[in-house]
């Protein structure tokens, strides 16, 4: 998670540079997504990829019951 968070605030600031330096004629809009999926080279085993935001994905390509009710097979 840190990863993540610090590159949100290096993008903030480099926003921010870019704004003052450059006035563009357009807004900007920054998002902060809730949830982020993606590789995690540190998962090496079935159980370690179901750990966490990874078992949206992963829960049903493995053939798992997700935590998150919105991503159960019973559900798709």
């Amino acid at each position: 998670m840190e990863a993540y968070w610090a590159s949100k605030a290096l993008s903030r600031k480099q926003i921010q540079t870019f704004v003052r330096e450059e006035k563009p004629h357009f807004e900007i809009v920054s998002l902060l997504p809730s949830v982020v999926i993606g590789v995690d080279d540190r998962a090496t085993n079935r159980e370690e990829l179901l750990e966490g935001t990874r078992a949206l994905a992963m829960s049903p390509l493995l053939g798992t019951v997700s935590p998150y009710p919105s991503t159960n097979p019973t559900f798709l």
